[in-house]
């Protein structure tokens, strides 16, 4: 019900309409709005890639706040939703156009690996974060699962501290999928055993929010492309 909600409200605020059970998926643009994603690394996941060498860097939309990494909400798409009866509802965002560079400095001499992860899409029906993924060099595999993620407060509409009305959300626990564990291991030449861990390990939070006023300019919705 608080997931069904939580939809239905994204959609009553923005001013969109719900289609009809026969439509396919379809998707609204919200680049035109201050609507934002922000992931903050867990303090394990950072004293984790400190011990590493892991480096974290912002690309395309994405901006950097000390630790958090923010990212504009460019659509929020539209489907058949197990979260109403009303037929289609949103079940998914993305912040197309953002991105994140992922480096290790593993002392190989002959450069340092990485991968890119770009074009996050947060999916409520599977409750996954995805993604673009690329290790340096090699091809993109596009909507990769990364993290798996618990709904702690779902989007809720109330005024923000200037009086306007806005959306809020927290997702947590953000634990990182067979695939997305595979990819770090693979793509950061990490040691296997360090994949045994990052099973257990919490990544952090993705904190979303809606502030119904324009953004000057729209953000930039094209997809970002690995070099």
């Amino acid at each position: 019900m608080r997931h069904r909600l939580h939809a239905i409200t994204l959609a009553t605020c923005l001013g969109l309409s719900v289609a009809s059970p026969c439509q396919a998926d379809s998707v609204t643009k919200l680049n035109v709005f201050l609507a934002n994603s922000a992931q903050n690394f867990s303090f394990e996941a950072l004293v984790s890639f400190a011990v590493l060498g892991i480096k974290v860097k912002p690309l395309g939309n994405t901006q950097q706040v000390l630790t958090t990494f923010v990212m504009p909400i460019t659509e929020t798409i539209y489907g058949p939703s197990k979260f109403t009866a009303l037929g289609t509802a949103p079940y998914a965002g993305g912040s197309i156009g953002s991105g994140l560079w992922i480096e290790r400095n593993a002392g190989l001499g002959n450069g340092n690996p990485r991968i890119t992860l770009a074009n996050f899409r947060t999916d409520y029906h599977t409750k996954q974060v995805l993604a673009d993924a690329t290790i340096a060099g090699q091809k993109t595999v596009q909507r990769m699962p990364i993290y798996t993620f618990n709904v702690a407060r779902p989007m809720a509409q109330e005024p923000n501290e200037l009086g306007m009305p806005s959306l809020d959300e927290e997702l947590n626990q953000l634990r990182m999928t067979p695939e997305g564990i595979a990819l770090f291991v693979r793509g950061l030449n990490l040691p296997p055993f360090i994949g045994t861990i990052m099973r257990s390990m919490q990544f952090g939070t993705l904190n979303q929010s809606v502030i119904l006023l324009p953004r000057l300019p729209p953000a930039n919705d094209a997809p970002y492309v690995a070099p």
